[in-house]
């Protein structure tokens, strides 16, 4: 899901989560902050150290085995293959939904992970949604290549969210809001 700071993006994940909570979905999150701050693998180590006590989760894969940090790793095929199995295995338990948030800061070693991903568990009953600022993502940005990439290979939907016009505004808080219509409920005199 791309688009601009603050559009709705992460509401809009959030509102997902919920509703794939409810339905009985795993639900686990990791966010890319800043460059300076997200380290390797930093939005999939803080996924993978969400470990819910009402779940028969299975441990995590052994570079994530060790809440907060990356452990060792011997290459990344071995750790994308781990990461792979375990998300199938738990997967096979109960519907899995995936949320990286901010990918725009994220580090080229989780991009990766996230395409191997993609590819090799597109059969699988899980989903993943990764957000980005449509504006941060340059030609020369390692997402720009990643984005087309997931959709020819992994069957990925992209959604840009773009700003409501007034009409839309007004349509939507009507909807969603219990206040009555102008002019409703007005006596004449």
């Amino acid at each position: 899901i791309g688009g601009g700071a603050g559009i709705g993006k992460a509401g809009l994940v959030e509102a997902l989560g919920r509703e794939a909570a409810a339905r009985g979905a795993l639900v686990l999150g990791g966010r890319c902050y800043d460059l300076a701050e997200t380290p390797p693998y930093g939005p999939w180590v803080e996924l993978f150290g969400q470990n819910p006590a009402d779940t028969d989760l299975l441990s995590p894969p052994g570079a994530f085995a060790r809440r907060g940090s990356v452990g060792k790793i011997i290459n990344q095929a071995t750790l994308f293959a781990e990461v792979g199995d375990f998300l199938g295995a738990v997967a096979a338990r109960r519907p899995v939904a995936l949320f990286l948030d901010d990918l725009h800061w994220a580090d080229p070693a989780s991009l990766d992970m996230l395409r191997s991903l993609a590819r090799t568990l597109s059969s699988v009953p899980l989903l993943a949604i990764a957000t980005y600022r449509r504006e941060d993502v340059t030609s020369h940005h390692p997402l720009a290549t990643l984005l087309p990439a997931l959709v020819r290979e992994a069957r990925a939907d992209r959604l840009d969210l773009r700003e409501l016009d007034d009409d839309a505004v007004r349509a939507l808080v009507q909807t969603r809001s219990a206040l009555p219509a102008p002019g409703r409920g007005r006596r004449a005199g």
